[in-house]
């Protein structure tokens, strides 16, 4: 049987899909159309340990994995969560949002906005 095109594009995704850069990204085939206007930032995730009650909302909602349930107590009996993989956290401010608690919460400290704004503006 003869693979079509777009089985054979399927299949050469699927294989960059699989690849990881040494940042830890994926590898792509071709340049994505965003990559242009993509926007980075660098901040903090801070966790008050003793308001949390475990819920693990956090942990559970993050796309990228950053948090997990830490073996220590605190005061009222419960796991907080710790943060795990901070060079993986793309601060959406997801974790901040879910938590009943108010436990957690995001300082975003740096951002590239006004980089992408310059390569953004038309030259003449």
């Amino acid at each position: 049987m003869i693979a079509s095109n777009g089985q054979k594009v399927a299949q050469k995704m699927a294989e960059a899909d699989d690849e990881q850069l040494d940042d830890g990204g994926p590898e792509y085939w071709r340049e994505p159309l965003d990559s242009v206007s993509t926007v980075k930032t660098e901040g903090h995730i801070y966790v008050l340990r003793n308001r949390c009650k475990g819920c693990g909302f956090c942990i559970e909602f993050c796309p990228k994995k950053v948090l997990v349930m830490s073996e220590e107590i605190n005061e009222k009996g419960y796991h907080p969560p710790e943060v795990a993989r901070p060079e993986a956290c793309v601060y959406c401010e997801l974790c901040e949002l879910v938590c009943p608690d108010f436990a957690i919460y995001i300082e975003v400290t740096k951002t590239n906005e006004e980089e992408q704004d310059e390569k953004e503006k038309p030259t003449k």
